[in-house]
């Protein structure tokens, strides 16, 4: 009795499944030809950041070889590389953009 109750659930989770992914399929459909752009939006440079105003505190750590700048401001190190070449500071090996 338990097989066939698991096998029925199954069945209806995988109908349940495909239902969905047909209607989202059909709705993604109907935005594209709508001429939406699907998917996130392209990245833009933030006006305020989580560094902004902190360029002088970062200048100063890196002078002294800040490695641990990453974990002190929490942020994520290739775009924090990206900010520091935009500033114009000298970062370290470990920080520059690898090509």
């Amino acid at each position: 009795m338990s097989k066939v109750l698991a096998f029925a659930f199954g069945l209806s989770a995988e109908i349940e499944r495909n239902l969905i992914s047909k209607c989202a399929v059909e709705e993604l459909t109907g935005k594209k030809k709508e001429g939406k752009r699907l998917g996130e939006p392209k990245a833009s440079l933030a006006k305020v950041a989580k560094l902004t105003g902190r360029e002088n505190e970062i200048k100063l750590l890196l002078e002294k070889g800040g490695s641990a700048i990453i974990k002190i401001f929490g942020v994520i190190g290739r775009p924090f590389a990206i900010s520091v070449e935009l500033w114009g500071a000298l970062a370290e090996p470990s920080l520059a953009l690898s090509p």
